[in-house]
């Protein structure tokens, strides 16, 4: 009977010690399975945050793709306008030139053709000047020979009055009395004339000696 009784508490305590271990068991099945789920539930709760920043992501991906596509779009536009832009300055700017050039090609045709027309009209001027010029000096000419052939007349016929009253005068010298006389006297260089004579100081008068008179006189100075 002790036997059984050992037998039977060390079945007990073997028993105590196999519900122990059996209920520990079942605890920490429990308490994993309670772990399982809550990781789980964690792991869903990631997998659904992650499914959602996933999602956001692609969201925003999408977003920032459409405002870099729309960007894109804005500076092709933008560049396209500023291209058109400069490609009308450019434009603009060569017509610009080309008018510039025409109006400067316009302008010097006419000039040119305003200094033809002016040449034209001063070598038709010269052309009549000349001529009226030419005609002038043939009647200056003919005025000038006309003027010399009558101062040629007139100097001939004072010639021939000169020559006249020299043979008068001559013809009348030879009726003075001493004409031969004064014909043939001879010069005495040592001798003076009366000239010479008014001229010595001796022969002068007062005023005459002085050099000037005073007032209107009729006294001889010289």
């Amino acid at each position: 009977k002790r036997e059984q009784k050992a037998w039977r508490a060390d079945s007990v305590v073997k028993c105590a010690e196999r519900l122990e271990a059996a209920r520990r068991d079942h605890v920490d099945k429990v308490a994993k399975d309670r772990l399982y789920d809550e990781m789980g539930r964690r792991q869903r709760a990631l997998h659904a945050c992650v499914d959602k920043l996933r999602a956001e992501r692609e969201v925003r991906d999408q977003k920032l793709a459409v405002a870099r596509e729309l960007r894109d779009a804005l500076q092709a536009e933008q560049e396209a306008e500023r291209q058109a832009i400069e490609r009308e300055a450019q434009r603009r700017a060569k017509d610009a030139i080309l008018q510039y050039r025409a109006e400067q090609f316009r302008a010097e045709a006419e000039r040119k053709l305003v200094e033809a027309a002016a040449r034209k009209e001063r070598e038709r001027v010269q052309r009549e000047q000349a001529k009226k010029g030419a005609e002038r000096a043939r009647y200056r000419e003919g005025v000038r020979e006309a003027q010399r052939s009558e101062k040629e007349q007139a100097l001939e016929r004072l010639a021939k009055a000169d020559e006249a009253r020299a043979i008068a005068l001559e013809a009348l010298a030879r009726t003075v009395p001493y004409f031969e006389a004064i014909s043939t006297i001879e010069s005495d260089v040592t001798k003076t004339t009366a000239a010479v004579e008014a001229q010595r100081a001796d022969q002068r008068t007062a005023a005459d000696k002085t050099g000037y008179t005073t007032g209107l006189t009729d006294e001889r100075v010289f």
